[in-house]
């Protein structure tokens, strides 16, 4: 796992649910955020399950 990815794109995740929860976001822009929003987690996601499995085979090992 790249850790700058994930902090890259937690990072981002963050930014986009502020602007998601804030007042001045139109109806408009949000359909665009939530969809980023939601491929952030996405990356997210796949970048810890890959480091999981990376974990669990290096303890197998042991």
């Amino acid at each position: 796992m790249s850790e700058q990815k994930y902090t890259q794109a937690l990072a981002r995740l963050g930014e986009l649910v502020q602007k998601i929860g804030s007042e001045e976001t139109s109806i408009d822009q949000l359909l665009t955020l939530v969809e980023e929003a939601k491929k952030q987690v996405e990356i997210c996601r796949s970048m810890l399950r890959s480091t999981e499995e990376n974990l669990n085979e290096i303890l197998k090992e042991q």
